[in-house]
């Protein structure tokens, strides 16, 4: 009862019980009816020399201070069964800051991990599934070969987030943007999050080892440099090999776990479609965050009701007292 009088009304009775006293009501109102030859004050003269008296304002409304009276008996139960409304708090604790870093570039297009689908796809379906398990998180996506790109930022519209993680493809084969830009991504993602507070997770996804920065190339920064980077600003940076080519899943190791150690995240390597999805349930395991459950408020109503019980209360007196005082 409680629960449907607050969906219709927006309040509920803390003493539902007591609601049970305007069953009483209608009795009141049976006992209370007053007899048909009641007079009234002041009558026409017509009256004198008629059995059937002309209705007049007076005889019509001769009813509405007993329905005052029943009114200020409704509102007087009401408010003795105690109506509050509930209020919900704010939550004591904020979902996660989530980036995902995935790889686009050609080698991504490599159908090893499952049967008759590219690498990218098979990426793109965990990391779907990922993003379903943490519906409280802000989670953006980055794509990144040779340049990173911030196509979502941090989100709560996780419907748009998956429409941009759908639209990824990987880049064409020996073309102008096809190498693996490790540390622009990573650094990409950090100074990203750098902007927010709280939990701050990078998740990297890669099939690749760095092929950009290199001694050679001034300026380009180091997957070392930015597994430092993202120690200095508090980002974990967890870092996923996907491949099953074992000479580059070795090479990615070396540098990749060490830019993950330094930040504090993780380094995995998946071999397959099974092996990644349980990859990124791992990340999202290690990655929970403590939500308390949803704590309510409750304002007490009762004064809105004891005030119209008494306006109806002093209006039935003045009404009774004065023009439609009858007399028995």
């Amino acid at each position: 009862m409680s629960s449907w009088c607050e969906q219709m009304f927006g309040i509920m009775p803390a003493e539902p019980w007591r609601l049970l006293a305007l069953l009483v009501l209608p009795l009141w109102w049976l006992r209370t009816r007053p007899a048909r030859n009641t007079g009234v004050l002041f009558a026409p003269l017509a009256a004198l020399h008629d059995d059937s008296p002309p209705a007049t304002w007076r005889t019509r409304l001769q009813w509405l201070p007993r329905f005052l009276v029943l009114v200020t008996l409704c509102c007087t139960i009401i408010a003795w069964s105690r109506p509050v409304s509930s209020e919900r708090l704010p939550r004591t604790s904020e979902g996660a800051d989530i980036l995902l870093v995935l790889d686009r570039s050609a080698s991504m297009a490599a159908r090893d991990l499952a049967a008759g689908r590219t690498r990218l796809e098979v990426a793109i379906s965990a990391a779907r599934g990922f993003i379903a398990a943490r519906p409280h998180d802000r989670i953006g996506l980055i794509t990144f070969a040779r340049f990173a790109d911030l196509c979502c930022p941090p989100t709560l519209d996780h419907d748009a987030l998956t429409r941009s993680l759908e639209e990824v493809r990987a880049v064409a084969t020996d073309g102008s943007e096809d190498a693996t830009g490790l540390g622009a991504a990573a650094s990409r993602a950090i100074e990203t999050l750098a902007k927010v507070q709280g939990t701050r997770v990078v998740v990297l996804l890669t099939d690749g080892v760095e092929t950009v920065a290199d001694r050679s190339r001034a300026g380009a920064l180091t997957p070392l440099a930015a597994g430092q980077l993202a120690r200095e600003r508090g980002v974990r940076l967890h870092v996923i090999s996907a491949t099953q080519e074992r000479d580059t899943e070795r090479a990615a190791a070396l540098v990749a776990e060490s830019m993950a150690g330094l930040s504090g995240g993780r380094f995995f390597t998946a071999r397959d479609e099974a092996s990644l999805s349980a990859t990124f349930e791992a990340i999202d395991a290690a990655e929970k965050t403590q939500f308390k459950d949803p704590r309510w408020k409750l304002r007490d109503r009762g004064g809105a009701f004891i005030l119209a019980a008494l306006l109806c209360f002093l209006c039935a007196e003045l009404l009774a007292l004065g023009p439609l005082r009858s007399i028995p």
